[in-house]
């Protein structure tokens, strides 16, 4: 065997053994997305596959947020769930688009990931105390801006309670924070009010 070869062959081993230590390390501190934000747009599209796996297997994770209320302290801006804004209906949303809101004024609070996550409603059937099927939602049965809904046979919504009711749960809070958002557009819009999350 020529040195040459040699020289490759544990040039190879020693790459080899650092991508095995890196992925072992993120094994116990996964890598935060914001970090990968510091990596250039060519370093990005290039290992994209190989960030792709690495998020399959929990190596990358989003940062951990501070509680809402917390953030909103330390907010110049209005504080928004993405939640909220992916649950609106789209005639709310609209709205406070026209308002220029979501361009300057509102901080949004990235509790969900727009470009990994998407929230999911239930269309589900439900049998009252007579035994008659009734249709129910866990929103409110109009157009999202980006949410899906899954339908579900009454054995189907037996299988998952807890799911069903979070959804419902997490529904009512964001309709809450949008409502909020509405009744105090203009002051919002001029500055004169920060966020409920103060109260």
């Amino acid at each position: 065997m020529k040195l040459i070869d040699k020289v490759a062959l544990i040039d190879e081993l020693n790459d080899l053994q650092k991508v095995q230590d890196f992925e072992a390390q993120l094994e116990k501190n996964p890598l935060g997305e914001d970090q990968l934000s510091m990596l250039t747009s060519k370093t990005r599209a290039t290992n994209m596959e190989y960030l792709s796996q690495l998020r399959g297997n929990g190596q990358i994770v989003q940062p951990t947020l501070p509680p809402i209320r917390e953030y909103a302290v330390a907010s110049e801006g209005y504080v928004v769930r993405q939640s909220t804004l992916d649950q609106m209906p789209k005639d709310v949303y609209t709205q406070v688009r026209r308002s220029g809101l979501l361009n300057k004024g509102v901080d949004i609070y990235h509790d969900v990931d727009p470009s990994q996550e998407i929230i999911v409603h239930y269309e589900y059937i439900f049998k009252n105390r007579v035994g008659q099927e009734e249709t129910r939602y866990t929103y409110e049965g109009k157009d999202m801006v980006r949410a899906k809904v899954e339908k579900l046979t009454y054995e189907e919504a037996q299988a998952i309670p807890t799911k069903i009711n979070e959804s419902a749960k997490m529904y009512k809070e964001s309709k809450n924070e949008w409502e909020m958002l509405l009744r105090n557009l203009d002051s919002i819009t001029s500055g004169q009010f920060n966020t409920q999350y103060f109260n």
